[in-house]
């Protein structure tokens, strides 16, 4: 409705002019002329707490809202009154009939220039403010009695005056039946009736925007049941998401974080820790407050904050929180379960690359010539990875084999330029079909001159069984009478035998190995033993290795160097050795030498090498041996060669050893 304000007295200062001035200095008309009635609303007014933190500014407004609400005209308003004395007369007053007429012709002589300001205008003001912010409008107002006499307590609405707003406006847009099923939507109650009888609480701020919208989406006259089932449900979700179609993802996150509690209500953070903390720039902040208005600033202890501009927005955000929530969860879950299933197909893929690695390690082992004769079994694990001949350092380097091979009458000579042959550490593989049956000797040059081993061995000769070696004589070199050189002469090397004779069963497993002198007949080695006997599992892991003796042709459990009959030997089930318990000759635990029951194994996952060797008691547990220390750590080269082994106590810290080292390092030619 168009209105006119005329202006009857001119502004004494228009860049001061207060609220008195301004409504006491106009007339409000509409187009016909006739005088206004007008109605003043200062909505939301708690934001001149919230946003002004001036405290003198908010001073000064109430005492210009003072002014004019107790109608009394300020100072600046008033002109100076001057009395003329020229004006003075003296009135003689003799009696009760002089004070008759005493005021009739009165002079004061006072100059009167005060413009004639308005004093009918009809006008009313309406503050509505949150409770909660209602002391501090007591404090402000305190000179201002009639703001303590009108007031009214604005409480939710109930369902019959919800059905009014709805229905009265526009009597045919919205029929009873349907102002009901919107109050159903919004409360989510329907154990009411519209009969004048209240019964149930309605939010109004929710009535409002449920309003607005069905009107926006309605394409007839009315808007009807249909309409309100199906856009009644999506109103408030709608809303809140048309308010975010601009702002960016992580925003939105960040708000609904921070302005929501645990409980689902609203919360407020500051301005400041919005932009620095959730990185929201100036604009979003601007496209939500002032714009879309789903927040609103306000000013608490100094600070400018921000919070959901209603409650009615806290279930949807708790929502979508919930949902976010939901599809991180689903997110972790599905990367932890693509990461289990990676997980375990590399442990699939590394147990099969194990299990055809010892499988084919074993196979190998069979026909590779390695130190002392063949694999050394090494009782107390003392030696690390398993040692080829090949890879024993040499009095002088070793640069060639000369392997000659004699098969029936034929002999045929092969140069091995490579000091290994297979995937496996420094092992020198010497198995060829046309090797069966036959004998093979190997003899190691430097230079086209025979070159020893540190044991002293200038070749070897290997004697087939079929296609697996059985025998393994070690061979010196020999100075004939005339000077001449040969290298066919039977030595003893390091261990106290000059051979080795091989039995396998039908599965072309090693069974019983018999160490020989010289003539080719038992004999007991440093070690204390003249025969080993190896028993396997049904996965062809040798898990019972035991030590004899043989005496007038028969054999005897005998005692190993290290105090031990044998040992029991558990495997994964990749086929790695992972314990090895020690037995005396009644098969019950026993320690060895250095005072330890057993011992643990760890090995890489990826190259299968050893790489921890611990100590264990009776019981499994970790112990100390003699020197002090309890774990063995062995550390390769880049070529896969075990090179370093540093001796570790419990907590896995160097151990220093009695003869003051902590570990050894060894060099492999």
């Amino acid at each position: 409705t168009q209105s006119l304000i005329r202006e009857v007295v001119p502004c004494k200062d228009t860049e001061a002019e207060s609220f008195y001035e301004y409504f006491h200095r106009h007339t409000f008309h509409n187009l016909n002329g006739d005088r206004l009635k007008l109605l003043i609303i200062f909505d939301q007014f708690e934001e001149i707490f919230t946003l002004q933190d001036d405290v003198q500014k908010k001073k000064n407004f109430f005492t210009h809202l003072a002014d004019l609400l107790n109608d009394i005209m300020p100072d600046e308003l008033q002109q100076k009154v001057e009395i003329s004395s020229d004006t003075q007369e003296e009135i003689i007053v003799g009696g009760e009939s002089d004070f008759e007429n005493i005021f009739d012709d009165l002079n004061l002589g006072i100059e009167n220039s005060l413009p004639e300001y308005v004093t009918d205008n009809d006008v009313h003001f309406v503050f509505t403010i949150r409770e909660d912010f209602l002391s501090e409008f007591e404090y402000y107002s305190a000179a201002i009695p009639s703001l303590k006499q009108n007031r009214y307590g604005l409480r939710p609405i109930n369902e019959e005056q919800a059905a009014q707003i709805i229905l009265r406006p526009v009597p045919e847009l919205i029929d009873k039946s349907v102002a009901k099923l919107i109050i159903e939507k919004i409360t989510g109650k329907k154990d009411f009736k519209i009969d004048g009888v209240p019964e149930i609480e309605v939010d109004s701020a929710v009535l409002s925007l449920y309003l607005n919208r069905l009107y926006e989406a309605k394409e007839g006259k009315a808007i009807t049941r249909e309409l309100v089932e199906q856009k009644g449900g999506e109103i408030i979700s709608d809303f809140y998401n048309d308010a975010l179609s601009d702002i960016s993802d992580s925003t939105i996150e960040y708000l609904e974080d921070m302005l929501l509690n645990g409980q689902g209500r609203r919360e407020n953070i500051t301005v400041y820790d919005a932009i620095n903390d959730g990185n929201i720039s100036e604009q979003e902040l601007d496209i939500l407050c002032n714009k879309k208005k789903i927040l609103r600033q306000f000013n608490y202890a100094g600070d400018l904050r921000i919070e959901y501009i209603h409650d009615i927005l806290c279930p949807e955000v708790k929502e979508r929180k919930k949902q976010r929530e939901l599809i991180l969860e689903q997110e972790l879950e599905r990367k932890r379960q693509e990461k289990e299933k990676q997980e375990l197909l590399q442990e699939r893929e590394r147990t099969i690359r194990n299990i055809e690695y010892n499988n084919k390690k074993r196979a190998t082992e069979r026909n590779v010539l390695i130190h002392k004769g063949r694999r050394l079994i090494d009782n107390a694990l003392d030696f690390g990875e398993f040692r080829t001949l090949s890879g024993i350092s040499s009095q002088t380097d070793v640069d060639r084999f000369i392997n000659i091979s004699r098969l029936m009458s034929n002999a045929y000579e092969v140069y091995f330029e490579e000091a290994t042959d297979s995937e496996f550490v420094n092992q020198q593989v010497f198995s060829d079909p046309l090797l069966n049956n036959s004998i093979c000797a190997l003899y190691f040059y430097k230079e086209d001159e025979s070159t020893p081993t540190i044991d002293g061995i200038y070749g070897v000769e290997l004697r087939y069984n079929g296609t697996l070696i059985s025998d393994i004589f070690f061979k010196g070199k020999k100075v004939a009478p005339d000077g001449s050189l040969s290298f066919d002469e039977p030595i003893f090397i390091l261990g106290g035998y000059c051979g080795i004779h091989i039995d396998y069963d039908e599965n072309k497993r090693e069974i019983q190995r018999i160490y020989l002198d010289d003539s080719g007949n038992p004999i007991t080695t440093l070690d204390g033993y003249s025969v080993i006997q190896t028993k396997y599992d049904e996965k062809d892991n040798p898990v019972k290795i035991r030590y004899y003796i043989l005496r007038d042709g028969d054999l005897l459990p005998i005692r190993h160097l290290h105090g031990n009959h044998g040992y029991d030997s558990v495997f994964d089930k990749n086929g790695n050795e992972i314990e090895r318990h020690f037995v005396d000759e009644n098969e019950q635990p026993t320690s060895i030498v250095s005072g330890v029951y057993g011992k643990r194994i760890t090995y890489d996952i990826d190259s299968f090498h050893r790489v921890t060797i611990s100590n264990i008691d009776t019981n499994g547990e970790l112990m100390a041996d003699k020197d002090g220390y309890v774990t063995e750590q062995i550390i390769y080269d880049k070529n896969g060669l075990p090179t370093i082994n540093l001796s570790l106590d419990e907590n896995g810290r160097p151990w220093r050893r009695p003869d003051g080292t902590y570990g050894n390092i060894d060099n492999i030619d």
